[in-house]
């Protein structure tokens, strides 16, 4: 299935924290958004932890205009969840909070950490989100796209595989 015309294609990055998108897809989103894409940064958490010396909401504002403003100069579009900072589990209420963002933006890439990663938090959006992405019905022409040291993702339909893509190239 083709994207919808008017709408363009998609891209959907997922990150722990209100930075993380923000520092490692702002330039593949800056480029997609330039040929005529869209973009948008997913944070699970709400970025109230982790300064050294801001805490609570007073970090939660400052991270949130600051993902706002670092979204925007990519051309992406920015959403907060509400999970504590430092406390993101890979829960089924995750899962289905992974699956939301994926059916209301509909993407035709999405971009996800690692699940190796040294911090809990950036290991969860990795493995919560290949999953839910099949969950959520997305067309077959779909890919994502994990770092290139982790495990290739792809759709097929309503199944996702971990090894060689079955439905073409899932590098971009």
């Amino acid at each position: 299935m083709e994207p919808e015309p008017d709408r363009g294609r998609r891209l959907l990055c997922f990150g722990a924290h209100p930075d993380d998108c923000e520092i490692k897809s702002a330039g593949l989103a800056a480029l997609w958004t330039r040929a005529g894409g869209q973009a948008r940064f997913v944070a699970l958490t709400d970025g109230s932890a982790g300064h050294h010396e801001m805490v609570g909401e007073a970090l939660v504002r400052r991270r949130r205009a600051e993902a706002a403003a670092g979204a925007r100069a990519a051309g992406a579009d920015s959403v907060i969840l509400d999970n504590a900072d430092g406390m993101l589990m890979p829960t089924l209420e995750n899962r289905f909070r992974v699956i939301r963002e994926i059916r209301l933006f509909r993407p035709d890439v999405i971009v996800c950490p690692r699940t190796n990663d040294y911090h809990p938090d950036h290991r969860t959006p990795g493995s919560s989100s290949p999953m839910p992405a099949t969950c959520s019905r997305c067309r077959t022409s779909s890919r994502w796209y994990r770092s290139p040291t982790a495990t290739r993702w792809c759709c097929s339909c309503t199944t996702a595989s971990p090894g060689p893509s079955r439905c073409g190239p899932t590098w971009w």
